[in-house]
């Protein structure tokens, strides 16, 4: 008994067996979460032993930071990568608690993720710790208690930001923002962030901070008073070299510590 194989029936054989061998060579460059929660991405990064390049993911809703969790607290040096698969392309984290905490003595990388819907501040990086962001948006996450929508970084912290969004981020001063340590802006977009009651739409760099931008945008953003794009209280100095416009408050650039 013969069994005629027609040509498009082997075509798809075919492209599934590719598709299969495809993902297979994938999978080798990225973990997949077992399933799209906060416990798994925790445990993935533990398992890691703080070196996770994570394929596409979504955690959002009931996945949400659950059993009295919080944020992920950060005591050693962490990195997380996110590595465009077939089945996702970006790895978001939309929960309404605070993300990332950045402990003193240790240090967060984050590669290619979005942050959003914090109503806490997504990242918090305390003293002695260090934040790094490179090719990350933070998008939609306010304070209204605390200042710092996006990021909130201690006296005596290092941060980072490069080739990362910050859109429709709030707090009531530092909308996307808040630095009282030593931090470093370059290739980002700053987009509607909003200090909601003070000053710092974008950014806000305060008394013996350290703030340096090159090659940013800034567009759009709003401050009840002062720097609607940067308000810097430094005096120690700072140098900002980016462009700005359509900002809405007292100077795009405030503060006398700005040059």
């Amino acid at each position: 008994m013969s069994t005629n194989i027609r040509p498009q029936q082997i075509m798809w054989i075919t492209a599934v067996l590719l598709l299969g061998r495809l993902v297979a060579v994938r999978s080798q460059f990225c973990e997949t979460l077992y399933e799209d929660t906060w416990d798994a991405l925790v445990e993935t990064i533990e398992y890691s032993s703080g070196r996770a390049t994570l394929c596409g993911f979504t955690i959002s809703g009931d996945g949400c930071q659950g059993s009295g969790l919080g944020p992920y607290n950060v005591y050693f040096d962490v990195l997380v990568a996110c590595e465009e698969s077939f089945f996702e392309s970006e790895c978001i984290i939309d929960c309404p608690g605070r993300h990332f905490n950045v402990h003193p003595g240790a240090s967060l990388t984050l590669d290619g993720l979005t942050l959003s819907n914090s109503r806490d501040t997504s990242v918090s990086v305390l003293e002695d710790a260090e934040f790094l962001a490179y090719n990350t948006k933070f998008e939609r996450n306010w304070n209204k208690a605390g200042n710092g929508g996006a990021i909130r970084a201690a006296a005596g912290s290092k941060v980072s930001l490069y080739y990362s969004d910050f859109v429709n981020n709030r707090a009531p001063d530092g909308g996307a923002m808040y630095n009282l340590g030593t931090t470093e802006i370059e290739g980002s977009n700053f987009q509607h962030n909003d200090a909601t009651n003070g000053n710092g739409g974008a950014v806000f760099s305060g008394q013996n901070s350290k703030l340096d931008v090159a090659a940013s945008s800034f567009d759009s953003n709003m401050a009840i008073f002062y720097g609607p794009a940067i308000f810097d209280g430094s005096s120690i100095g700072s140098s900002s070299s980016s462009e700005k416009r359509n900002n809405i408050g007292c100077g795009n650039l405030s503060g006398g510590g700005i040059s």
